[in-house]
């Protein structure tokens, strides 16, 4: 058989990550998971494992990063004042905000007391430039790849979090617990 698409359900070894490679460089797109803290990260996953540079600037088109954020319950939603270092966090991330009412979640019934019901995704798309490239193949750090990948235009999670924020979906320290713990 001679599939168009191929779904690799997660890249956890070696063994794996080189078959994946393979088949995306003799033509076939190949969906996959793998586990890192943002798109950019996961590209230097393939590098752990033993991925040649090349290899992975030759075959990867773009990356996707997912989280899920908690969202404040609707039912139980009130205004409230962040701390200081809650403030400067939202400040530093958000794109330069002037917000200064935030809601969280004072605990009902139907959150069963958490402030919290339901969750989001929050997303940022990689996509894998002639210039990423190179700095791919140059071994670049992550801190580098990220850095061009936002002068391109990318959103990075934090940044479309803190618009979750902004939008009184989220709150701070949700946000700081799902993307700065990891």
């Amino acid at each position: 058989q001679d599939p168009d698409v191929i779904l690799v359900g997660e890249i956890r070894d070696a063994d794996t990550a080189r078959i994946a490679v393979q088949s995306a460089l003799t033509g076939h797109l190949v969906l996959s998971s793998l586990h890192g803290t943002d798109s950019v990260a996961a590209l230097h996953r393939f590098l752990d494992m033993g991925i040649e540079a090349f290899l992975i600037a030759s075959s990867v088109v773009g990356v996707i990063g997912q989280r899920l954020l908690r969202r404040v319950c609707d039912s139980c939603k009130e205004p409230y004042t962040p701390g200081p270092d809650e403030l400067a966090v939202f400040r530093q991330h958000s794109g330069g905000s002037e917000k200064s009412v935030f809601y969280q979640g004072a605990g009902c019934n139907f959150c069963a007391g958490t402030g919290y019901r339901d969750r989001i995704g929050v997303y940022e798309l990689l996509r894998i430039t002639p210039e990423l490239r190179r700095l791919i193949v140059g071994w670049a750090t992550t801190e580098e790849l990220r850095r061009l990948a936002v002068a391109q235009g990318m959103r990075t999670m934090l940044r479309e979090a803190m618009a979750l924020v902004e939008a009184d979906v989220t709150t701070i320290p949700e946000v700081v617990r799902t993307l700065f713990a990891s």
